[in-house]
């Protein structure tokens, strides 16, 4: 079953295409080297998938390939300004949406709903204009591994009590995915991934793999 594929599986399946069968015991084929590789293919993989939902204009994204995390809220004393630490690998995707969603934890009506993201950019040619467009709401801009916030009416995030966001982010692909752990992608992902990762190495090699078998009998 293609829902539980994980990169020591694929890797497995790699060594097998390249063996053109059970590798021998002097093999050279590293399984974690390969394990690599494809997580390499993978975030290709997925980049490939934003521009084909932008080319498309689609405004959804799979969502196992999103993680959320409860983040604090602290104070950049020489910016005044508050922010979180993200401080978990995600992908940047091009217009920024590898951060997708960021919003408060809190019971308050008026501010409980996704804030605004905006660009550092363009907070630095607005100034406070910016501000005042998005009056009554938050925003939030990404620099370095940090997310600042706006203020809302004078206040900050913390001024309304609000001690920790949920952050929601492109996790899939980066070191934070272990070799065994399950990866959230569909079989025509799959067989694009270890097609790219075996025409590497036949390459490197100077050989012709076999096709591809989503029906490898290579244990996961």
């Amino acid at each position: 079953m293609t829902d539980r594929v994980t990169l020591k599986y694929m890797a497995q399946q790699v060594i097998r295409m390249l063996s053109k069968g059970t590798p021998s015991k002097d093999s050279r084929l590293d399984e974690r080297e390969i394990a690599e590789s494809l997580r390499q293919e993978l975030a290709s993989s997925v980049y490939d998938k934003w521009y084909e939902a932008k080319k498309n204009k689609w405004e959804t994204i799979n969502p196992r390939l999103l993680s959320t995390f409860t983040l604090p809220v602290s104070i950049d004393t020489s910016e005044k300004a508050n922010y979180v630490s993200v401080g978990v690998p995600y992908i940047h995707l091009p217009d920024g949406t590898g951060i997708w969603s960021v919003r408060p934890v809190t019971t308050k009506s008026a501010i409980n709903k996704a804030m605004i993201p905006t660009r550092p950019q363009e907070m630095d040619v607005y100034h406070g204009t910016i501000t005042k467009a998005l009056e009554g709401q938050f925003s939030w801009f990404a620099l370095d591994d940090r997310i600042y916030f706006t203020k809302r009416w004078g206040k900050t995030l913390l001024d309304e009590g609000v001690k920790n966001v949920l952050v929601t982010l492109v996790t899939v692909a980066n070191e934070n995915i272990g070799i065994t752990d399950v990866l959230p992608i569909s079989p025509e992902q799959r067989k694009t991934i270890v097609d790219a990762t075996l025409q590497k190495y036949a390459s490197l090699m100077g050989i012709m793999p076999d096709e591809v078998n989503d029906n490898s009998s290579v244990p996961r």
